[in-house]
This record gives C-alpha cells, sequence and structure tokens, in this order.
C-alpha cells in the first residue's frame, strides 16, 4: 500500500496542544475559495467587522487564476496614437440603487462613469431580429408612452421592496426565506413575459423591447426567466437608476477591496477538496499545500468548481448560461443586417422571430481605434460560442479579434431553479456565497451576500468568544 504524504499530514494537524500567552488575543483563521468580487468583499467586510476586537480574523483567499476578479474582468487595449483602455469583458455595469457598489467607489476615490467603455454622441440604438430592424422611427413611437409610464411605476415598486435588503439588522440563513421576507417569492413563481403582461403592459411591448433587456443582461429571453431577475435586467432601461462602471475598468475595485482586507492572497491555487474534521475545515490545494480554518467561505459557483466534500455536501442542482464576450476592432458590414452604411446603428439589441435566434444578444461600439477611417472597438454578447466566420460576416473590415473570453457568466434564472431550498450555511462554519445567483446575479448582489456571510461569521466567532466587558 502506497503511503500518502497528505493524509498524515491531516491526521497530525490536530495532535498539538494550544499554549497560550497571558493575555491572548484570540485568532480565528477565516478560508476563502474564490477571489472574484464576492470573495473579496467577504474578506473586505469581514477585516472591517473585526476592527480593533479582542479576537482577530486572519484571513486566505485562494484564487484558481492568476489574477482577482473572477467574473469581473478588465484587460486594457493598445490603441495606435490613442491612449491604452479598460473594457469589461465580464460584469460591465452597476446601477445608481446599488448602494454597496457607489458606496464603496466613493470609499476607494474609484472614479465612475456613466456606462462603459467610451462616450459616443453619435450613437444610434435599434433592435435586430434576425431578419430586419424593428424601430422605424423611435421605441416611443412603437409601443407608446404609455407603456414606459407603466413599467417605470413597477420597476419603482419592486425597488421599494428590494431596498429594505439593505436594513443594517437584516441577516438571512437562505436565500429563499430572504425574498419572501421582503414580499418578493410571487415573482419568482412565474415567467418575466406573464408577469409584465399581468401587470397590464403590452404583449409586443414585453415580447420586444423586455426581451432584448433580458437578452443583453442575461442571455436569456423574456419568457425563459423568472420576473424577478427580469425585473432586475429592465431597471437601466426605465431611467429609475443610472448606469455606471469604474472608469479603470470594474476590475479596479476587486483589487482594492483584496488589498484592502489584508487577507493573504493566493493566486494559481485551485482548492481540490475539503474536509470537515473536529470542527475545523482543512482544504486541500491541487499544488499539495493544506491549510485549516475555523469558518469556510466557498465564493465560487459549485458547478464550476468541482470541489470534492468529506463529508459530502448536498446542494440545489443550478444550471448555468454560457455566454461568449467578444470584442473586434473593424467596421460593421451593412449589408449583414440588409440596410445602407447610412441607417446602420451603431449600437444594436435583438429579440427572436418567430422562434428564430439571432447569433448575438448584443452589439455596440464601445471604443475609438481609427475613427477618421470607421474603424472601431466593438462589444459583442452572444449565448454559447459564436464561430469566426460569423464575425467575419457581420464586419466588412475586420482589423482584430481583441479577446475573446467564454464562460459560465450567470445562472439560468428560471422559475423551476428557484423552487428549491438555498441554505448559506451548508453546515456549521460553511458557508456558499453564490446562493444569491439564481435569483438575482450582480456585482451588486455578490457584495449583499458577501456583507451577510461576513456577518453570519462575525456572529458565530462572537458567539464562541464574547467580547470582554
Amino acid at each position: 500500500m502506497r503511503f500518502d504524504i497528505s493524509y498524515f499530514l491531516l491526521g497530525c494537524i490536530f495532535t498539538g496542544s494550544w499554549v497560550s500567552a497571558k493575555h491572548p488575543k484570540v485568532t480565528k483563521k477565516v478560508g476563502i475559495i474564490g477571489a472574484g468580487i464576492g470573495g473579496a468583499s467577504t474578506a473586505y467586510f469581514l477585516n472591517e467587522l473585526f476592527q480593533q476586537q479582542d479576537v482577530k480574523v486572519d484571513i486566505t483567499m485562494f484564487e484558481a487564476e492568476d489574477r482577482v476578479g473572477g467574473r469581473v474582468f478588465s484587460p486594457t487595449f493598445t490603441r495606435p496614437g490613442l491612449p491604452g483602455i479598460p473594457l469589461n469583458m465580464g460584469a460591465s455595469l452597476f446601477v445608481s440603487c446599488n448602494y454597496n457598489m457607489m458606496n464603496l467607489t466613493k470609499r476607494f476615490s474609484l472614479p465612475i462613469q456613466e456606462d462603459h467603455g467610451e462616450y459616443f454622441s453619435d450613437s444610434v440604438t435599434n433592435l435586430w431580429n434576425g431578419k430586419g430592424f424593428i424601430w422605424k422611427e423611435s421605441p416611443f413611437t412603437r409601443y407608446g408612452p404609455e407603456n414606459f409610464v407603466k413599467l417605470q411605476g413597477i420597476i419603482e415598486r419592486m425597488l421599494v421592496k428590494f431596498l429594505k435588503i439593505y436594513d443594517s439588522n437584516r441577516i438571512w440563513t437562505s436565500v429563499d426565506g430572504l425574498f419572501k421576507s421582503l414580499q418578493l417569492d410571487n415573482l419568482l413563481k412565474v415567467s418575466g413575459y406573464e408577469y409584465f403582461v399581468s401587470q397590464g403592459l403590452n404583449k409586443t411591448f414585453v415580447r420586444e423591447y423586455l426581451d432584448f433587456s433580458t437578452r443583453a443582461n442575461y442571455a436569456r429571453g423574456i419568457t425563459e426567466i423568472h420576473a424577478l431577475a427580469a425585473c432586475i435586467a429592465a431597471i437601466p432601461t426605465t431611467g429609475v437608476c443610472d448606469t455606471h462602471s469604474v472608469t479603470s475598468g470594474n476590475s479596479a475595485l476587486v483589487k482594492e477591496l483584496a488589498t484592502r482586507s489584508k487577507a493573504k492572497v493566493l493566486l494559481n491555487h485551485r482548492v481540490k477538496a475539503i474536509f470537515n474534521l473536529h470542527g475545523k475545515y482543512v482544504v486541500l490545494s491541487a499544488n499539495g499545500r493544506i491549510d485549516t480554518f475555523d469558518s469556510l467561505v466557498v465564493a465560487t459557483p459549485f458547478q464550476s468548481a468541482k470541489l470534492f466534500f468529506l463529508p459530502r455536501i448536498r446542494y440545489p442542482s443550478v444550471e448555468y448560461s454560457q455566454v461568449q464576450v467578444t470584442h473586434v476592432t473593424g467596421q460593421l458590414n451593412p449589408s449583414y443586417f440588409n440596410v445602407t452604411e447610412a441607417s446602420l446603428p451603431s449600437n444594436i439589441y435583438t429579440t427572436i422571430n418567430e422562434g428564430k435566434k439571432t447569433p448575438f444578444n448584443s452589439l455596440y461600439k464601445i471604443a475609438n481605434y481609427q475613427p477618421k477611417k470607421g474603424i472601431y472597438m466593438y462589444h459583442l454578447h452572444s449565448t454559447g460560442k459564436l464561430d469566426q466566420s460569423t464575425i467575419s460576416r457581420i464586419f466588412s473590415e475586420k482589423r482584430e479579434t481583441n479577446v475573446k473570453v467564454v464562460w459560465n457568466a450567470y445562472p439560468r434564472m428560471s422559475t423551476r431553479d428557484v423552487q428549491q431550498k438555498f441554505p448559506v450555511e451548508l453546515s456549521s462554519g460553511l458557508y456558499y456565497l453564490n446562493t444569491m445567483e439564481p435569483f438575482i446575479s450582480t456585482m451588486e448582489t455578490e457584495t449583499i451576500s458577501a456583507k451577510n456571510i461576513a456577518r453570519l461569521i462575525a456572529r458565530r466567532i462572537r458567539g464562541s468568544h464574547p467580547a470582554k466587558q
């Protein structure tokens, strides 16, 4: 029988005795698997909660990639005769009613801007169904202003309930229970299409205008996604809240969170297995590293992390949507869209026509490249992989495909998926941050989930080590 040193080490971890100083400052070790915005926010909020406390929190973050950020990814692109520009390949926008994102960027003195990418005063937007452009004049002309007024009211009423999530004393142990307490659980039982039509919106308006918002945000049609996610996707289209991004790229915020958390960040460290031994969590990395923690946070989707747990952990099955984000430098091809160059919009969103799917969900001009020659950088968002031949047909002149990222970006957010139980604490001291995602998947809700878990860990630690009177 071959001797495995890792099992020997696991057995040795708990054989030592604890020798304290006369007046020790108790140290609790917390591990976080995943250094995306959720993991980095958890570390930051946890460190903040234990400033000037009798208990010291020692935080370690494990990240499989060579960078922090996860699905928040903002590489910088170079351009001839122009300064480099950071462009968001993953999570692109947040809104002014995202209190955590707004407060954190202000606290860290990170400048923010409207939308993301560069501003174009001459931008024209239209909706394409795979055959032609739908808006002959404007969305208001096609659908009537009354639908936009009704939609704004629907979103405002939803936000009144949702914004209670920021109450300082609110802590939850299950996400399904959270949305029930917020009186938003009714939105999880019907599709976005069913809900908006039941609220008196015109069917064509819902099938086209609100369909493009869910496709652009979540790569899913309005009939495929539950109503809560559809409402969140519609916020930027209503003007209820302004859209923003970090000027230096959204990943700059994640870097700040990780740095200010004072956590030890282990890049290129993929975690393979987690063992619960005598109330401690033993983490085994792919490189053979072994660490032990009092509390552990899984801040990466189970579906992609492929972690081995002992004892076994059971958690609801959640399907993720695969998307491809492609940045192309070139010139759009008017003939692909059956229009003249003069009538070709710079920003194109999509909806389906008689069941026919379009090759992309959104396509828009994001940055200058050689504007005098009509060459710009474009952002393409598609469901699944978009092949090179299709990209070549969309562009009449293609200088470069700058970056192509394919990933499981967010859950499918179907009504079926959210009819399960979603506990935050999987076993005593083991927490799962991504429980919020099947309900709402945004940078903001990752920070909300992170702050809640930091509070749960703090409550657990303070319960075992009460503050001195």
